[in-house]
């Protein structure tokens, strides 16, 4: 089995759909979920129960159209009733769905987002409508873009382009989403880049946790952030830490260490000053 990313979509096999549809549901969900067996439609990771084993069950979830009262059933779902993964729709395949005087507009930002080599992807009400033809539109439904990048910089281009979208609706919302899965709302990312804000919540498939710089200005949990040297220092290198650690240095200082923030938090400390990484309990925000 592939490693688990948050937005991943799922196929069941006709077993497990089998299965899944034997629980105790009432009638709202049980319709529901039939249409979703007949139609072989996804279901979508969701937050993961830190230290789970993926052998114990996989959180899902099926967020339902508005014939379903919007219901948002919540499944575990063991391995062997997994079919496949999929993605949610590319940003330039939802395009249709946006009012006609947003689409020329739409195009312009995903032709731009290609051309820098950032990934695009839609998941929220007009990935779901995408993926399903259902009623899960509502008026006004912001777009949810999922923007994989590989460092700081991509990620600054990316949201200069969605930032120029000239249109106020539908609203573009979402997250910059790095090598290691690491998730920041690109409003966020926006923020702490231009100095308004000094923390910013980096989503994992296992919860949150605010970040918190000290000092110096490098970028979250797994992202390398270059060319952000102070004037006779070379630039500074920072890597994940979500496998145990990470390490930077800088000119002629001995190298700080990183702990993991994954089980609850972690301690950064630069030559005599120390701060806490505000671990996943105390993140007040909501992840979708």
């Amino acid at each position: 089995m592939p490693p688990l990313h948050r937005h991943q979509l799922v196929r069941l096999t006709r077993d497990g759909w089998q299965r899944l549809r034997d629980r105790p549901w009432d009638a709202t969900a049980a319709a529901c979920l039939a249409h979703w067996a007949s139609h072989e439609l996804p279901l979508v990771v969701t937050r993961q129960r830190p230290g789970a084993h993926a052998a114990d069950g996989i959180a899902m979830g099926l967020p339902a159209p508005a014939r379903w009262e919007r219901r948002r059933l919540a499944l575990v779902v063991p391995p062997r009733d997994i079919a496949g993964f999929d993605e949610f729709p590319r940003a330039e395949q939802v395009g249709a769905l946006l009012a006609a005087p947003a689409r020329a507009d739409w195009q312009h930002l995903c032709t731009g987002l290609a051309a820098r080599g950032i990934l695009a992807r839609v998941h929220g009400s007009h990935g779901w409508q995408r993926l399903t033809g259902l009623d899960h539109l509502r008026p006004g439904s912001d777009i949810d873009l999922c923007l994989r990048v590989s460092h700081a910089h991509q990620a600054d281009d990316a949201v200069a382009l969605v930032q120029r979208f000239p249109l106020a609706e539908p609203r573009l919302d979402g997250e910059l989403v790095f090598p290691d899965g690491d998730a920041v709302a690109w409003r966020e990312w926006l923020a702490w880049r231009a100095g308004r804000s000094r923390t910013v919540l980096v989503k994992r498939l296992d919860g949150c946790a605010l970040w918190r710089p000290a000092g110096r200005r490098v970028g979250p949990v797994g992202i390398e952030v270059d060319g952000m040297s102070t004037p006779g220092r070379p630039k500074c290198e920072f890597r994940s830490a979500q496998h145990g650690g990470c390490l930077m240095s800088t000119p002629g200082r001995p190298k700080c260490e990183f702990r993991s923030a994954q089980h609850g938090g972690c301690l950064m400390s630069t030559h005599g000053r120390a701060e806490a990484l505000v671990p996943e309990r105390a993140a007040r925000r909501v992840v979708r």
